[in-house]
């Protein structure tokens, strides 16, 4: 069995080239190897610099075939005819290189439009959609045309999440049977040789610690999460941010404003942050909308508690609130009350997290995703 992933990585001079759909190929593509099959990555790179070597070097160590097209630089400089020229010139590379696998199965991803239509101009009979988000765009009506056009050519599409699946069936307009959930697999953490400090991301040691992990975007709503701080007015309780993002001058503001300066930390980007996380009290995700939101399974595996909004598929990772406490996205006074409940019981937070983590163990295993996932190539 030959399958073809196409991966477009970002420029990793402008955003980190590593989320949770690539973090979902890095550990998708070497269990499938594992298996058997016969793995290619075609990253599509506009720049390769260190993250983006090591990406593509660790994937070959690990058994996956790694060929590289080189797109060409697409930069603040460029005006608008370049840009469109150098988009164009981009399809022309992509297309020339699916030429060349189109007897593979082809596996897709976040690009569910261009990548879909290169694959079927090129002769692919074979063709997997993984949805990673239930993005407001696919309600369109361009959209669920073009989706229903693929479930007619036989395209199967894989869901991360049942929210996302039912996204893609009651908005998008896909057939039941186009669409099927299959939950990332995440490997378990290796403890390390010496536990992880705040000192690492210098926070106090003495006080309640909430942790966040992710892109400073509007989506993550993290304004929620700094009203809700502010709003406590208890110098104990402390935020660590950890990440970077488009939105970090705005937040810096925020946190001016507001009043809670000595309280946040803006850590930055931390390789491998998700280590960090045994050294928060609580994990909070505040997000609008998450389509899965791998950072709360991690978090799960760490056996911290997490609060989490109400957001896209939050809840059904949570399991309803079974396994981390939920408020209203977009709420910073039931967020309130979320922190100051863990605050005051932290015994009960910790069962909680601790079940979460058997629950975590059972449900989001690497070789249940990649069985599971090979039974959709079969079926083609």
């Amino acid at each position: 069995m030959e399958i073809l992933h196409y991966w477009q990585i970002s420029d990793e001079r402008i955003s980190n080239p590593i989320s949770g759909a690539e973090n979902h190929l890095m550990v998708l593509l070497p269990a499938l190897s594992k298996k058997g099959v016969n793995v290619t990555l075609l990253a599509g790179c506009h720049y390769i610099g260190i993250k983006t070597s090591a990406i593509l070097e660790k994937l070959e160590s690990e058994g996956v075939n790694i060929e590289i097209i080189r797109l060409p630089e697409i930069l603040k400089r460029h005006n608008k005819i370049e840009k469109k020229l150098r988009v164009l010139y981009s399809y022309y590379k992509i297309t020339k290189a699916f030429k060349k696998h189109n007897n593979k199965i082809f596996h897709l991803h976040l690009n569910l439009f261009h990548f879909p239509l290169v694959a079927k101009m090129v002769g692919s009979k074979k063709i997997v959609c993984s949805v990673h988000a239930d993005l407001p765009a696919y309600n369109n009506r361009y959209y669920k045309k073009w989706f229903n056009i693929l479930a007619k050519k036989g395209v199967q599409f894989i869901a991360i999440t049942d929210h996302v699946r039912n996204h893609m069936i009651e908005k998008a307009g896909l057939p039941p049977t186009a669409i099927q959930t299959i939950h990332y697999g995440v490997p378990l953490p290796v403890s390390p040789i010496q536990p992880h400090t705040r000192n690492e991301i210098n926070c106090p040691q003495d006080k309640f610690l909430i942790g966040f992990i992710g892109r400073l975007t509007s989506q993550k709503n993290i304004n929620v999460l700094l009203t809700a701080l502010a709003a406590i007015n208890n110098d104990n309780i402390h935020l660590a941010i950890i990440g970077e993002g488009p939105l970090k001058e705005d937040l810096l503001n925020t946190v001016q404003n507001l009043g809670i300066s000595k309280q946040v930390n803006f850590v930055g980007y931390v390789d491998n942050a998700v280590n960090l996380m045994t050294v928060f009290d609580v994990f909070c995700l505040p997000s609008d909308w998450e389509g899965l939101g791998l950072v709360l399974i991690e978090a799960m595996f760490q056996r911290v508690p997490i609060i989490g909004s109400t957001g896209g598929a939050i809840p059904e990772i949570l399991q309803g609130g079974k396994y981390g406490m939920l408020f209203n996205a977009g709420d910073p006074f039931q967020l309130q009350k979320c922190i100051f409940e863990i605050f005051n019981d932290r015994h009960k937070a910790k069962i909680i997290a601790n079940d979460a983590f058997d629950y975590a163990t059972e449900n989001f295993k690497v070789e249940v995703m990649a069985m599971k996932t090979i039974k959709i190539y079969e079926r083609l």
